[in-house]
């Protein structure tokens, strides 16, 4: 391609050569010889370097060079050379030839000769016109290819812009929703947007003399209980009873954070609220809000709900203190508070029909009273593990039910030794005290715990051996007994 090239342009050189020429000549009539002096200009200086040959040698001296030196350059280089300095060599001898004619004719007949080679050149003007046309067609469309490429890259570049701005529209928007529609609970106590409806005030009145016997604490959770139920709750207001069991539930989740019920609740029936659960006479009998971004302490008006049996508060953010709030529920079986804020537990505040008390992982700083376990003839589950609760061993277990099934008191602070009367939980298959304070013997009475499955005494004082007894223990499936020599 490369040699292609070079022999178009010195065709074209040639050519321009040839017709300025041949014009000069015209104008100043010189010697014809001049005006054909250029044709060897076919023959490229580059061309006798590359060969090792001179300008100014004769056409023998100089073709003998040429065939001697081609010799060392590939096949097609030689040929087109060889071609090209023959070309050349046909054009000398033509040009000598001229020469001689040119001198022995007359002055008028130099002149033509002269028009001769000008018509010559102006014949050949019209292929490097066009050569020249074809050239900026083949610029024209390399421009064109190049200014295509170039907008598709714009393109490209832009719709990336784009569609970054999407995605990050798309993740604040998602980001938004999750942290404005999310309590930490999965539901949203937030207030909506839209304005609240103005409180009746007259109807406000109306219910405050309703509700009036089970308001203890009159505050400001009361009147936004209120101003609630008069622009939300269509239950007629004849329905005493059930106009008191709406608010007390009310009352509950206000105190405890949901600013706005109808939210999270709804304004239709209470028996029919995520988590409650009734009686099919309408009457409430359990709550369950776990993981529900609760936080604040439990009202005391809860305690009107006297026909509650089962109360499931846990992982929360529960606060204060617990007991007063359950005095007067009879039915009330199975409290669940695991995982809150709780800073202390009022045992002789909680009917003693419980059965099941589990307030484990609350930070209770508050003493308790030992000798209160005693009250609760029915307690079967009790979990107080992860309290801090510091007091003597004996002092819990002597005092807790013949009935208990589970005891769970690990990871406290609880010092002293076991009690040698542990025959008397026949029924019991958990017994939890890892990581205390307790020392001493382990006593040869645990063998008589003959249902027990689990039995954890690890990481505490215990000295001396282990005794023989608990190979009497066939039911066990868990036992984890550590002894300091």
């Amino acid at each position: 391609n490369y040699s292609s090239n070079t022999h178009e342009a010195a065709e074209s050189t040639t050519l321009d050569e040839n017709q300025s020429q041949a014009m000069e000549t015209v104008e100043a009539i010189a010697p014809g010889a001049y005006a054909v002096e250029g044709i060897d200009g076919a023959v490229d200086d580059e061309d006798y370097e590359m060969y090792g040959v001179n300008d100014d040698d004769d056409w023998e001296t100089t073709e003998e060079a040429l065939r001697t030196n081609s010799a060392s350059l590939d096949p097609q280089q030689r040929s087109l050379s060889m071609s090209r300095h023959s070309s050349a060599m046909a054009q000398q001898q033509q040009q000598s030839s001229m020469e001689s004619g040119l001198n022995g004719q007359t002055e008028h007949t130099r002149v033509s000769a002269v028009g001769q080679l000008v018509e010559q050149a102006a014949n050949c003007r019209p292929s490097v016109v066009a050569a020249n046309a074809e050239n900026n067609e083949i610029e024209n469309q390399m421009k064109q290819e190049q200014e295509q490429k170039q907008r598709r890259k714009y393109l490209m570049i832009g719709g990336g812009c784009v569609l970054c701005l999407i995605i990050v529209i798309v993740v604040v928007v998602v980001v938004a929703l999750l942290a404005g529609g999310d309590d930490g609970g999965g539901n949203n106590n937030n207030i909506p947007d839209r304005e609240e409806p103005k409180p009746d005030i007259k109807r406000v009145d109306l219910l405050r003399t309703l509700v009036q016997p089970v308001i203890l604490n009159d505050n400001d959770f009361i009147t936004q209980t209120l101003s609630w139920m008069s622009i939300h709750d269509t239950t007629s207001l004849d329905l005493k009873d059930k106009i008191q069991q709406r608010f007390i539930l009310l009352l509950f989740y206000v105190s405890l954070g949901i600013a706005n019920p109808i939210v999270s609740l709804g304004s239709s029936d209470e028996c029919v609220w995520s988590g409650i659960e009734c009686t099919p006479n309408g009457s409430v009998i359990g709550i369950e809000s776990n993981r529900r971004g609760l936080r604040g302490t439990i009202p005391m008006e809860l305690q009107f709900l006297s026909g509650l049996e089962s109360i499931s508060l846990q992982t929360n953010s529960i606060s204060g203190t617990i007991g007063a709030q359950f005095k007067t529920m009879s039915q009330l079986s199975k409290l669940e508070l695991y995982q809150n804020e709780i800073e202390a537990v009022e045992l002789d505040q909680i009917h003693p029909n419980l059965r099941f008390l589990q307030v484990s992982l609350n930070p209770i700083t508050k003493p308790i009273v030992p000798a209160h376990f005693g009250r609760f003839g029915n307690l079967e589950h009790l979990d107080m593990s992860q309290t801090g609760i510091e007091l003597p061993v004996a002092s819990i277990l002597n005092n807790l039910s013949r009935r208990m099934e589970i005891i769970a008191l690990d990871d406290n602070e609880l010092f002293g030794t076991l009690p040698n009367d542990l025959s008397r939980f026949t029924t019991m298959y958990q017994l939890m005290l890892r990581n205390n304070k307790i020392e001493q013997r382990i006593p040869t009475e645990i063998g008589s715990l003959t249902t027990l499955q689990l039995l954890e005494l690890s990481q505490n004082l215990f000295t001396g051996a282990i005794p023989s007894e608990i190979g009497k223990l066939t039911d066990m499936k868990s036992l984890a007994i550590r002894v300091c020599e």
